[in-house]
């Protein structure tokens, strides 16, 4: 796959991740694609973080089993706020049900 990093370098990217060594690895090597990274440690900091952030943020990396408020729920308060900012699961779930909505 042929990546083009000068296009990824263009994006900031919200991450948000509740389990720090993960949260710690993967910011570290995403800043090495994109402009930016921001990052949050659960769903509530990374609501708070995108309202703070919103025009500079251009894709939203999130976990979804996340204390104070989880991914799904964050994601449809964003929505609500803008609907098209894209937005990438990074989960263990496995429950189709769950992951459909």
């Amino acid at each position: 796959m042929n990546l083009n990093r000068e296009l990824l370098k263009k994006y900031t990217i919200l991450y948000i991740e509740d389990d720090d060594v993960i949260r710690t690895e993967l910011s570290s090597l995403l800043e090495n694609f994109f402009h930016s990274v921001i990052v949050a440690s659960n769903g509530k900091e990374g609501l708070r973080t995108y309202l703070t952030n919103q025009n500079n943020i251009d894709i939203i990396v999130s976990d979804i089993n996340m204390p104070e408020l989880n991914g799904i729920d964050m994601v449809k308060k964003i929505r609500d706020i803008k609907d098209d900012v894209p937005i990438i699961f990074a989960t263990a779930h496995s429950d189709s049900d769950f992951l459909i909505e």
